[in-house]
């Protein structure tokens, strides 16, 4: 029984912690999950459209996402200019 609310309580945390990254306060969904079922508030979730900066951005096509930091750098880059690792060629 302890190993079934404790994954109840896993779940719902996941949840919030999905929430927060699509730009949704966490907090309250972590309650939502915990409250009704964390599988049907994620269900939920991924119904709402992404409310986060980057899902309001779109790539130009002279950019790429850095592999090690995800950051917006310039296609020809071969130096992030967010995290200073190499990239490309």
């Amino acid at each position: 029984m302890f190993l079934l609310i404790l994954l109840w309580v896993v779940l719902a945390v996941v949840v919030g912690v999905m929430a927060a990254g699509r730009g949704r306060r966490g907090i309250g969904w972590t309650v939502l999950a915990v409250l009704i079922s964390p599988p049907l508030a994620g269900a939920f979730l991924l119904t709402l459209p992404d409310r986060s900066p980057r899902a309001r951005v779109p790539v130009a096509p002279t950019h790429v996402d850095c592999p090690r930091c995800a950051g917006r750098i310039l296609r020809d880059s071969r130096v992030c200019r967010h995290c200073g690792g190499r990239v490309g060629g």
